[in-house]
């Protein structure tokens, strides 16, 4: 029995005094076993994300299309169940009702906490920078990696 599901917003202790947020945004079997994909948000502190650090956050993601068709799509990072159910550093936040068909990109493994505090710490100035480009000048369309506004995979 796995102990979260689709939807699940987590706060993770990175054992560093520190905590990074994470939604599941998919619970699947793979001829391994069975993985969550994490989707990173844009959360780094010295305490538990809240509530609203997921309903109004911005999520790790790809933007993809033109200026007029822009499209998202969430980045993961799959973790085994049986790695993340035993971890102790983890807290349920919230559950979110997530759409029933996301695009999915950007696409890793990550075997423990360690090296999803890795990606996220090699990541966040990037997706940071552009997303703050894309912000300032939405007519030049920019593509690639970035942090969307968590509503986009919202079901509600």
């Amino acid at each position: 029995m796995m102990k979260f599901k689709k939807g699940d917003c987590l706060g993770i202790d990175c054992g560093n005094n520190n905590f990074v947020g994470a939604i599941i945004t998919r619970v699947y079997k793979g001829k391994d076993g069975m993985f969550y994909d994490l989707t990173l948000i844009e959360f780094y502190d010295e305490s538990m994300p809240i509530i609203t650090d997921f309903l109004e956050g911005r999520y790790f993601g790809t933007r993809y299309g033109s200026p007029e068709d822009v499209s998202f799509a969430v980045d993961v990072k799959m973790m085994a169940t049986s790695y993340l159910d035993q971890y102790k550093g983890i807290e349920l936040i919230t559950s979110l009702s997530i759409l029933a068909e996301i695009e999915i990109t950007g696409y890793s493994y990550t075997s423990n906490i360690k090296e999803l505090l890795d990606d996220y710490a090699e990541e966040i100035a990037i997706r940071l920078n552009k997303s703050n480009l894309a912000e300032d000048h939405p007519e030049l369309g920019f593509n690639g990696t970035h942090l969307i506004d968590i509503k986009t995979i919202l079901a509600y």
